[in-house]
Formats: structure tokens, sequence, C-alpha cells
């Protein structure tokens, strides 16, 4: 019997993908969390074979997550499944140890795929995923500027992009609002930009979808 926790922090998702895994496989042991510290105290109390998460639960940094799952636990595999475009968020997921990056609009065919490989103990890349990591895809045939981030960086981009101000980002993140304010300006510099409002068509741009994370 494996054990699967899916990460959440909608309960009607977390329902129905537990629904559809017990359609597909017989014997799974299935746990929910709705938020990161639900997560890590899951993983305390049971063997969790495989972990299914949202890049986007309150109060919880994601990709930080998933990094600590892969270094403290790593015989549990991640599945990131995610209505956030993967061409901007898959290659910073598997960077941080997730074992694959499966869209909520895949089809049902597509996501039995996902789940019998990383059950299997292998990875699940879609097909576009596989012509994006090859560098057979891209925006305009450039590069996508906001991979350049570093993962605190892409964090004060989000924030900045949500509107807040670099004392609400402070507050937010746990910093001093000078160390957001060079943040700010190292991210202002990588993207070539010099103003929130050039932020904001630099993302539109790029389809960098903001909108659905939660801090």
């Amino acid at each position: 019997m494996k054990n699967v926790l899916i990460a959440d922090d909608h309960a009607v998702v977390r329902t129905g993908l537990k629904l559809l895994l017990q359609d597909f496989y017989q014997g799974l042991k299935i746990y929910e969390a709705g938020n990161g510290d639900e997560v890590l105290r899951q993983f305390k109390q049971h063997k969790i074979d495989l972990l299914v998460m949202d890049i986007h639960m309150t109060e919880t940094d994601s990709i930080g997550l998933v990094e600590l799952i892969s270094i403290k636990y790593p015989k549990t595999y991640t599945l990131v499944f995610s209505m956030l475009p993967e061409k901007i968020y898959g290659k910073r997921m598997l960077k941080a140890g997730a074992r694959g990056y499966l869209p909520k609009e895949s089809s049902l065919d597509e996501l039995k795929k996902a789940f019998d490989l990383v059950l299997q103990h292998k990875t699940y890349l879609s097909q576009d995923f596989i012509e994006i990591l090859a560098g057979h895809v891209s925006t305009d045939n450039t590069l996508n500027p906001f991979e350049t981030l570093s993962h605190r960086e892409f964090e004060i981009v989000n924030l900045l992009l949500s509107g807040l101000s670099i004392n609400a980002i402070a507050q937010t993140l746990n910093l001093k609002p000078s160390t957001v304010g060079t943040y700010k300006t190292r991210v202002f510099e990588k993207l070539k930009i010099k103003s929130v409002f050039e932020l904001k068509d630099l993302a539109m741009l790029f389809n960098f979808n903001h909108h659905s994370i939660d801090y």
C-alpha cells in the first residue's frame, strides 16, 4: 500500500482528486493537507510515498516546501498539480526537487499517465514541457527574463505585481524594508525595467500569472 498526500487549500480540489485516485488505483492510503504546516505535520505522522501539491496555498512558500521535502524525505516523489503555466513555474519547481508538473486543465488520460509514472518512481513531463526544456519553444523566441530571478526575487516580483508596498512586502516576508528595497532594485536591474508599470507590462508579455499566488 502506498501513501499519497494531497495538498491544496481548496477542499473541493482535494476531494475531487482523492476520488479520481481511488477510482484509478486500489490500495492507496490518501491523506490531505490545506497548507504547508499541515503538509509537514502529515509527514511527521505518516510515511508519504507521493506528495501532490498546488503551488499556491495560504501562508506557504511552495518552492521552499518542495526543496525541504526533497532534502528531508528523498524517497518521496512530489507532483505539482497547478493551474499556473508550466512554462513559467515548471522549471523552477523541478529545480526545487519536484518530479513532475501537471496543469490542472490536463485531460483524465494525461492525469492517469502522470500518476502512473510518479507512483512507479519515474518523472512525469508533458510533451509541451519537454519541448520547453529542450529549448524548442519560447515566448516570441526570446529568453523568459523571469527565469533569471532567484527564489526570493521571484517572491518579491509576485508581491509587487499584487500591488503591495515595500513595507507590506517586508511584513509579509518578515524582512526589513531596506532589504526588500535592495531586492527590488536588483530585480529591476535584472529585468531591465525602471518601474512597477514596466514590470506589469513585462509580466503580461511573458504570461507571468501572479494573481493566484497567496502569501
